[in-house]
């Protein structure tokens, strides 16, 4: 039996990685229009073999979307808090927190009621805190991004790339800095002057 698992694994994980290996071929000359992406599969059981601490932020991501026992739930969380307490990009946290709390159970609190089976398990996970002040500071950024965004296209209309980019990107203080500048009626340019880059 645990071999015709493992075959039928090897045979699943053995296809095609390019899109355009996927699907029909473009006619002649519009080769430059074919997909270019590629795409990876990734065996979450096996990667659950090899790290059930939880070490790694992709496999704890991953984990957060399937039914976890109280105790992986902890493990899931304190990975994920550890890592971002790493500072990790500003745009790689905003995503990550995104699929987080997507993927977290609905109503989690500080304190959690699990059932598993006929017995239910009051949880407090450790590091809990932390992990809701980092999701919801992410929020936070996207909220502040968003009515900056809002304000100043009815302002100046649709606002150019680059300035896109830098709210994108950008801490709680350069939201602040930006929303003062609004306030004087500066240009756009000027608002934005000396603002981050990433």
């Amino acid at each position: 039996m645990a071999n015709q698992h493992d075959s039928a694994y090897r045979q699943l994980f053995s296809h095609p990685e390019m899109v355009a290996d996927l699907i029909a071929p473009c006619p002649p000359g519009m080769e430059f229009l074919q997909a270019q992406q590629r795409y990876l599969l990734l065996d979450v059981m096996k990667l659950l073999k090899a790290d059930p601490d939880f070490s790694n932020v992709v496999v704890a991501l991953l984990c957060l979307r399937q039914q976890q026992t109280p105790q992986q739930m902890m493990k899931l969380i304190v990975s994920i808090s550890r890592w971002m307490r790493g500072k990790p990009s500003i745009q790689l946290q905003r995503s990550m927190l995104r699929w987080a709390r997507s993927s977290l159970p609905e109503g989690l609190g500080k304190t959690t009621m699990y059932t598993k089976g006929e017995a239910k398990m009051k949880v407090d996970p450790p590091d809990f805190d932390t992990f809701v002040e980092l999701i919801s500071g992410g929020w936070k950024m996207a909220g502040m991004q968003e009515i900056l965004q809002r304000v100043l296209e009815r302002r100046f209309g649709a606002l150019p790339e680059q300035y896109l980019k830098q709210m994108e990107h950008a801490n709680e203080e350069a939201f602040n800095l930006w929303a003062d500048r609004v306030a004087e009626e500066l240009s756009l340019e000027a608002i934005f002057a000396d603002g981050p880059e990433d």
